[in-house]
């Protein structure tokens, strides 16, 4: 993701280019947030998110209510 980046490209083409449309994301942290964010706006749908500590994920739904 960060050398995508670092090339000019973006997280968006990428899954595009190789078929990936919808994902899960696994882990509410800080990189879980941003990732979310990077494709929130695109037409990489995010299925899910995966997370051992629920009430990070309780918290994070409570903030996004339209997931």
């Amino acid at each position: 993701w960060l050398k995508i980046k670092q090339y000019g490209g973006t997280l968006e083409q990428y899954l595009k280019d190789n078929r990936i449309f919808n994902i899960a994301i696994y882990g509410c942290g800080v990189l879980g947030k941003v990732l979310y964010n990077e494709l929130k706006d695109t037409d990489i749908h995010v299925e899910c998110f995966i997370d051992k500590k629920y009430e990070k994920l309780l918290t994070f739904f409570q903030r996004h209510p339209s997931l």
